[in-house]
């Protein structure tokens, strides 16, 4: 049986997203740059979501 992982904190999938941001695209974005880009994302995959209930119902 596999093992449970401990889910990570919504704080910690925040900052991965963040940092895998900044790698991808190192110096061309600061780190301010990189969190909007990273709010922004999430903005949009949260809308998805929202239209695809709205679809759903």
């Amino acid at each position: 049986m596999p093992e449970n992982k401990p889910s990570r904190t919504v704080d910690e999938i925040y900052a991965s997203l963040v940092a895998r941001i900044k790698r991808q695209y190192g110096d061309e974005i600061s780190e301010q740059e990189a969190h909007e880009a990273a709010r922004n994302l999430l903005g949009l995959c949260n809308k998805i979501v929202d239209m695809e209930m709205e679809h759903l119902k």
